[in-house]
């Protein structure tokens, strides 16, 4: 599988790697150092479920369903996996009816990541309500949810800070659509999804907007909203003109996509920003981003980029950073 990425216009192309680079390239040191963290607390949780799921997978007369997996080498073929059940009284089963593409997916599904394949793909979705456990108050079958891609309890001490990313109750990382380094939890490109906290993770999406709109905020569009919005209000209050500079990767060739990017420019221009650019290496997108309405500077030439009060560094890189 190779990958355009709008870099093309310049001849280039992003290409998988093979099984033996991409197992290789999970030996270097800093994923090596990324790995740990999954293994931080609650190991023996992790490995018990990461047990609980190979044996369930083994039983010849589970139901089976489609799901989509990433294999090393560019391959991402539906296959036969095992049908979830609900997870629990406080569970939930849906139906995923419309799934969004992460910045990350791209570079997983060439093997170009931190985390090993294969992989059930997908990590952003809104879904259809199938089935509920006896506890679940907040939804019905039938409600269409966005599934936030991180597994939270919402009551433990660190969901009530508002920190689900790092919930108590689960080990850390535990998360759908990443694999053994998430978890096992399954991914949102299949027939079902098990949500094992539906009160606390399933939030209803209001009448009247589209699924496929409200798909990413799973992930991307919430990832986006934070970067500004806690910090736009109160410099646009001081200077209604104010700048706003989003810096993305600055290699035409990289493997990450850059929705983001244009997310988070469209939420500050939502929030009341007026002067907004954004930087980018890959030519299409900063076609993309003028045609909406932004600056595009050149990123080769950073001195003459706008002095923001408000930048974002979507680089990735330490030297994209500085």
């Amino acid at each position: 599988m190779l990958v355009d990425d709008g870099s093309a216009d310049r001849g280039g192309l992003v290409r998988p790697r093979s099984r033996v680079g991409h197992y290789a390239r999970l030996l270097a040191p800093n994923t090596l150092a990324a790995a740990r963290l999954p293994l931080d607390r609650d190991v023996p949780m992790r490995v018990d479920r990461i047990r609980r799921v190979a044996r369930t997978a083994r039983r010849p007369n589970r139901d089976r369903m489609r799901g989509l997996i990433a294999s090393p080498g560019g391959s991402v073929r539906w296959r036969s996996v095992t049908s979830p059940m609900l997870p629990c009284p406080d569970g939930a089963l849906v139906r995923p009816i419309a799934v969004a593409t992460c910045d990350l997916d791209r570079a997983m599904m060439l093997g170009r990541s931190i985390f090993p394949l294969p992989l059930h793909l997908g990590h952003e979705c809104a879904a259809e309500v199938v089935e509920v456990g006896g506890n679940v108050t907040s939804v019905r079958v039938g409600d269409r949810v966005v599934v936030p891609f991180q597994i939270s309890c919402g009551q433990c001490s660190a969901c009530r800070r508002g920190h689900p990313a790092s919930c108590l109750t689960v080990p850390p990382t535990s998360m759908y659509g990443f694999g053994i380094s998430g978890g096992l939890w399954g991914g949102a490109l299949a027939d079902l999804m098990a949500v094992p906290f539906a009160d606390a993770m399933l939030v209803p999406i209001p009448d009247g907007v589209d699924p496929a709109a409200a798909a990413g905020v799973a992930d991307n569009i919430s990832d986006a909203y934070r970067q500004v919005a806690p910090h736009l209000p109160g410099l646009l209050a001081t200077d209604p003109d104010a700048e706003t500079l989003i810096v993305g990767g600055l290699d035409g060739n990289d493997s990450f996509t850059s929705s983001t990017l244009l997310s988070t420019a469209l939420i500050a221009r939502a929030l009341g920003a007026k002067h907004i650019s954004i930087v980018s290496g890959r030519p299409a997108l900063r076609r993309r981003a003028e045609a909406l309405g932004f600056l595009a500077p050149d990123p080769r030439r950073p001195r003459d980029w706008p002095v923001a009060p408000l930048t974002v560094d979507g680089t990735r890189t330490p030297a994209g950073l500085r």
